[in-house]
């Protein structure tokens, strides 16, 4: 592919991965006015041609991905069909690509931290020049993935609508292409979306079943059916006597932004526990506009005291509500027994959100929807940042 005469004086090279941009293309490129269908992910996380995207490469995403078609390779051969429930990148290249080649360090340290979760990565060259380098470069840059050249003619960079180099193409466990033409800096961030994604988004969709595998939840698959039941409708207000810390913009409403809730029985090791290790995923992503708010389990005496004297040690900086106490009929299957049982206090938020057990952590979508319920700490990032790539508007898998 040829750049046109008209567009060379505004290309400039940059090896530096974080601050790709289109001015570090190779030469090669072929210009498309981009399509202004519905994304995925952010504008931004994608190359792009005078602030927008090429129509040729987001017109692949939703859709199922085309097989690619390898004269031979370097490594195991890897297909599309034969990797179908694992997250799989495509990675366009070429030895004679200097952004390719100052990529390809990350690509094998994905590998590394992700391909035991399910990542499949896949190198595809150009079919025109610099296949002979490549076995070299795959032993001087230690590839781990399989590498293979793309047929005469450039069949599978036609199927694909290539446009620049690199090109990379993030598909998901179901086989549908889900983000086409972002910058190296950014793959890593879609693969961590879609390996928490269980089955794909098309898959969740036409199952109903829970975005994010049991592993992301506590209790697995043996999770409280109240906390799987959440998943999908709107959120409650929250019901607040007090507050450990300023109470967040919008009082009771959750909408507009990602909010993640954690339940806290103060009488729980356990439950403090999980909070120790909520604190730096809330260091790392309130600057991304995510609201994290404790919700204080208040039925004993004392808990509100040991709630505020706990966080104080441990410097918990987001807010935390003490949650409203009323006394409600004990739960039952009726008759003379449950007539005359005495009432039971009620922790009230806590309830309205199936709750019955502590720790707990939901997580909010910005329009205001439960998304998840009883994600572990440990597992949280991948979720909210799955949400984070999503806009208001957008409607969540399974909805």
């Amino acid at each position: 592919m040829r750049l046109s005469s008209s567009r060379l004086p505004a290309l400039t090279f940059s090896l530096t991965i974080a601050s790709l941009t289109l001015a570090s293309l190779c030469p090669g490129a072929a210009f498309a006015q981009s399509s202004s269908s519905a994304k995925s992910f952010p504008d931004e996380w994608y190359y792009l041609n005078n602030g927008k995207r090429y129509d040729t490469l987001s017109a692949l995403e939703g859709k199922p991905a085309a097989p690619l078609s390898i004269a031979s390779w370097i490594g195991t051969e890897t297909t599309i069909a034969g990797s179908k429930g694992k997250v799989i990148v495509v990675d366009f290249w070429a030895t004679w690509c200097g952004p390719c080649m100052a990529a390809i360090p990350h690509n094998v340290e994905m590998v590394k931290k992700y391909g035991d979760q399910g990542l499949v990565f896949i190198g595809v060259h150009d079919s025109n020049a610099g296949w002979d380098k490549a076995d070299s470069v795959v032993k001087d840059k230690g590839i781990n993935y399989p590498v293979g050249v793309d047929k005469s003619g450039g069949a599978s960079t036609k199927d694909y609508g290539l446009q620049f180099w690199p090109t990379y193409i993030a598909i998901d466990r179901s086989g549908i292409v889900r983000a086409a033409g972002l910058t190296p800096d950014k793959v890593e961030n879609v693969v961590k979306v879609l390996l928490a994604e269980q089955g794909g988004a098309s898959a969740a969709a036409s199952s109903g079943s829970a975005e994010f595998g049991p592993e992301f939840y506590l209790g697995s698959a043996s999770r409280p059916k109240g906390l799987r039941d959440m998943e999908g409708k709107p959120a409650p207000a929250l019901s607040a006597l007090a507050w450990n810390g300023a109470e967040p913009a919008g009082g009771k409403s959750l909408a507009g932004r990602v909010t993640v809730l954690s339940f806290i029985s103060p009488s729980l090791t356990v439950s403090l526990k999980e909070l120790d290790k909520l604190a730096p995923v809330e260091k790392e992503f309130a600057t991304q506009g995510v609201s994290f708010v404790g919700v204080c389990d208040n039925r004993a005496a004392d808990a509100w005291t040991k709630l505020e004297a706990y966080t104080k040690s441990k410097k918990i900086a987001f807010p935390i509500m003490q949650d409203t106490v009323e006394t409600r009929p004990a739960a039952g299957g009726g008759g003379q027994a449950a007539a005359t049982a005495p009432p039971v206090p009620t922790s009230v938020t806590a309830t309205a959100y199936g709750v019955d057990f502590y720790p707990a952590i939901i997580v909010i979508d910005r329009a205001g929807k439960v998304r998840a319920a009883g994600v572990r700490a440990d597992k949280l990032k991948p979720v909210l940042e799955k949400l984070l790539s999503e806009s208001a508007s957008e409607k969540p898998a399974g909805s």
